[in-house]
């Protein structure tokens, strides 16, 4: 007979979403514990550019964006912990007309919406960014945004979340949702010494792009694709920039980190069987850096990763319960976004589960706004970030 442990709440999946709200049930009291199939970051959380940014988000996205970036300036001291996070700002390059009229519409509805943002023409732009290649027209920079540590930061919130009690269990699978009478009770996991049953009320399924896989299992179809991102890291350089740039014309985006390399990505890759393997034009697609940023010419670049997306149909992400399944919550399907989010939504998910309610509306990214299966691929305009046009 497998071992049985119990819990108040278990979540499944140790990336920032499961751990940020692994770490704000814990400090109201929750008995949690954070099951992950290998370790902290060590999949998408882990594996991103760490962008922390508000403008040029969904407009169901922008609201939950804000008011996450108002709880990372203070996430440190609450984590107790090195972020290296910088509010070094966001700059969106154009390269036409229609690009920046596109910026230009975009921040009309951030400024009223209180995001404080400045769009530049082309003047203004290399008055401000003379590193920058020539043809750009102008752009759309954010002060307020900025940029973090991907595996410190989840780290430390599932370090802070141990503090508080919550139960970390690595290399530890979740083969099983356990349900009876349409209602969850837990899960089965599997580890190396054996199997054994966590025993809970409520599961939060926090995996990525895995959480379609084992979500099938209970019969909830969740329209998800997994979409493989390369990030190619220079070596050392003295300073050449401070901002996030994305040139979307382009396909890339770059930012600098604290030990002064320089992160580029670019294109996305859908795939179907998780492979995180980077390909031969997957890293010649990174050299479009070069036209970016010219000091990046001939640079090489040391070492390359990629991590894997998870991608709805509308790009936003699905949190919160599922009818279908009493206490069974689902917070997946971020499209790339859920690192800048995950402070924001797990406190959230955590006064939902606590309290009922939250101080932000996220009805929006209720499950049941899809058709349910792949039907709802049909249903929206064609994903950006499958066309290779990675909003990120």
């Amino acid at each position: 007979m497998a071992r049985t442990i119990t819990s108040d709440v278990a979540i499944v999946g140790g990336g920032i979403i499961g751990c940020a709200t692994g770490y704000y049930l814990a400090r109201r009291g929750y008995r949690v514990t954070i099951v992950d199939k290998q370790r902290v970051a060590a999949e998408g959380s882990g594996r991103s550019a760490g962008g922390v940014r508000a403008q040029c988000r969904d407009p169901r996205e922008r609201r939950l964006a804000m008011f996450s970036i108002d709880l990372w300036q203070s996430l440190a001291e609450a984590l107790d912990a090195d972020l290296a996070y910088q509010r070094a700002g966001n700059l969106r390059l154009a390269s036409s007309e229609a690009r920046l009229a596109q910026l230009a519409a975009e921040g009309a509805e951030e400024r009223h919406e209180g995001l404080e943002v400045e769009l530049w023409d082309a003047a203004t732009l290399y008055r401000h960014a003379p590193y920058l290649g020539p043809g750009f027209v102008g752009g759309k920079y954010c002060p307020t945004d900025g940029m973090a540590d991907p595996v410190r930061t989840t780290t430390a919130f599932a370090w802070a979340a141990q503090r508080h009690g919550a139960m970390l269990l690595p290399d530890t699978e979740a083969t099983e949702i356990l349900v009876r009478g349409g209602q969850v009770y837990g899960l089965r996991l599997v580890q190396e010494i054996g199997s054994l049953e966590l025993h809970a009320p409520m599961v939060l399924h926090a995996g990525g792009p895995w959480t379609q896989t084992l979500a099938r299992l209970t019969g909830i179809e969740i329209p998800m694709r997994a979409v493989r991102l390369a990030i190619g890291a220079t070596p050392p350089l003295a300073p050449i920039f401070a901002p996030f740039l994305s040139a979307h014309d382009l396909g890339i985006a770059a930012r600098p980190t604290v030990n002064g390399q320089i992160y580029v990505s670019g294109f996305a890759h859908p795939t179907t069987d998780f492979a995180k393997q980077i390909t031969p034009t997957m890293l010649a697609e990174l050299r479009a850096a070069e036209q970016m940023l010219p000091a990046l010419a001939g640079v090489p670049l040391v070492y390359a990763w990629a991590g894997l997306l998870d991608v709805t149909p509308d790009e936003a992400p699905v949190i919160g319960p599922v009818a279908e399944v009493d206490g069974y919550w689902l917070a997946a399907g971020f499209s790339g976004h859920g690192f800048a989010l995950g402070p924001g939504v797990g406190l959230l998910l955590a006064q939902w589960i606590a309290d009922g309610r939250t101080d932000l509306d996220l009805s929006a990214f209720r499950y049941d706004r899809f058709t349910p299966g792949q039907l709802a691929w049909q249903e929206v305009t064609a994903s950006s970030v499958l066309a290779g046009k990675l909003d990120r």
